[in-house]
């Protein structure tokens, strides 16, 4: 059993637990693009004649079988997370996306047939659902460790993660096309996958590093109070023999 702590969730999210939501929040931000960018924003470019140059009428069927394969990809790095642990697949999928992204999207400007925008979405739905796979399982192994705070830091810091990184990320795409053209508006597209990945990347390492850190006083203290109450108990308990 935890002290319970009956305190504003924005002080214990923003004020004392303030590392912990930083990095939650940005460690968030590669979960939160895929389902906007990808299934959201990706079929309506690549169907509007304006943004992608050609419309691609098959671009929402294949986003439909595109959805299925990052479904399947998400189980089944969650079957092997459970067993080698989050943080290989978060540093794979990042790392892979930092890179791939930028040409990925400029692929788009230069297809000339369905099956090519395909392929290419098909590796832009493979890698980075790895993060989709493996992210909830590390957001409590390594960042939300207090059973007391760990709801509303996660309910907090999540939530800011996805105004930032999911809400915006269609609108950007769209205002990026319009302000620079098809093609230098997909790079810079691809450009903020890419920062988006390293964002989140940095969070994976810093968490990773850092955080422990500062959980070892409030590990100390969880623990000093589990003594006692255990100490208790027992008093409690000899106590009770003795009077029979």
């Amino acid at each position: 059993q935890y002290d319970i702590l009956p305190k504003n969730p924005f002080s214990i999210a923003c004020y004392e637990n303030f590392p912990i939501s930083i990095t939650l929040t940005f460690a968030t931000a590669l979960n939160h693009i895929i389902p906007y960018m990808f299934n959201v924003f990706l079929p309506d470019y690549l169907h509007s004649i304006p943004m992608h140059g050609w419309s691609d009428d098959k671009s929402y069927q294949f986003n439909a079988y595109l959805m299925v394969t990052g479904s399947v990809v998400i189980v089944i790095i969650g079957i092997y997370t459970d067993k080698y642990g989050p943080l290989r697949f978060l540093i794979t999928s990042a790392i892979l996306t930092f890179f791939i992204a930028p040409f990925v999207w400029y692929g788009f400007t230069i297809t000339v047939q369905p099956y090519q925008d395909f392929l290419l979405a098909l590796s832009l739905t493979i890698i980075p659902n790895i993060t989709c796979g493996a992210c909830y399982f590390w957001y409590i192994d390594a960042l939300l460790l207090d059973p007391r705070t760990r709801a509303r830091i996660f309910g907090i810091a999540y939530n800011i993660g996805a105004v930032l990184f999911a809400g915006t990320a269609p609108f950007l795409g769209a205002f990026f096309i319009k302000t620079n053209g098809t093609t230098m508006g997909s790079i810079l597209i691809g450009s903020w996958v890419s920062l988006v990945a390293l964002l989140s990347l940095i969070a994976y390492i810093y968490g990773h590093k850092i955080i422990p850190q500062f959980y070892s006083n409030k590990r100390i203290q969880i623990s000093f109070a589990n003594q006692e109450e255990q100490q208790e108990l027992t008093a409690n308990d000899a106590s009770n023999q003795n009077d029979e």
